[in-house]
């Protein structure tokens, strides 16, 4: 069973997107979770793995930004066939990177894809990679926990800001205990606006934050970090 969870802030853009893709994937016995108005991802996050991790024959828990939209016609097939090639797998996303350094993982070795159709005029599409690579984090815009993942780790409240960071450390602690993290040639569209999530303050609290909590090293000062944004 795979289960879908899905945290909101805005019903017009869960409507638009999110939705539709749930409603399309959603097998017999797949749990749909949904958790709307909170003032941070990590809470409703974590509600929905303890959720989804009380499930007989959980196989995954795919967690999706509410503007996302997953395209790739064999998304669930795929994602179980990189769980079965290997128990170790605990994140499966599908832009991320090796090296990492702290937040703007894009200049590091990057891999995967990132199709963002609104995030400039015109779009933005950025193919780094092909093919299934392990990597050292990956963007939140989509991540799909094993059963493992879902029962065993949990997004760290403590982390500064409600919507930076929590994937990379996330990741960490994944690798910390063992786990692999892999980004897929898996179909999405991130619908966001670049005018409409970004916050340059919010994200060097983030990476303030997670340095000081994996010794990120070397990671920018904050001056050194606001000037990559």
């Amino acid at each position: 069973m795979i289960a879908f969870g899905c945290a909101t802030t805005s019903e017009e853009e869960y409507l638009a997107f999110a939705a539709p893709t749930v409603q399309r994937l959603v097998e017999p016995d797949s749990l749909a979770m949904r958790r709307h108005g909170y003032d941070s991802i990590h809470e409703p996050y974590n509600e929905m793995l303890t959720e989804a991790a009380g499930r007989e024959g959980l196989e995954a828990v795919v967690l999706l930004h509410q503007d996302l939209t997953i395209e790739d016609e064999s998304f669930l097939a795929k994602i179980r066939a990189i769980l079965a090639a290997s128990e170790e797998v605990a994140v499966i996303g599908v832009a991320g990177a090796r090296g990492t350094r702290g937040l703007a993982w894009w200049e590091e070795e990057s891999y995967g894809a990132a199709h963002s159709p609104r995030l400039v005029p015109g779009g933005s599409h950025i193919q780094y990679s092909h093919g299934a690579s392990e990597v050292e984090s990956v963007d939140g815009l989509l991540l799909v926990l094993s059963a493992w993942a879902a029962r065993e780790l949990r997004f760290d409240r403590e982390l500064a800001g409600p919507l930076d960071g929590y994937d990379m450390d996330l990741c960490l602690q994944a690798r910390a205990r063992g786990g692999r993290v892999v980004v897929a040639d898996l179909a999405v569209s991130h619908h966001v606006r670049y005018d409409g999530f970004f916050d340059r303050g919010r994200w060097v609290e983030a990476a303030v934050a997670l340095q000081r909590k994996w010794a990120l090293d070397p990671m920018p000062s904050p001056r050194e970090a606001a000037a990559r944004i």
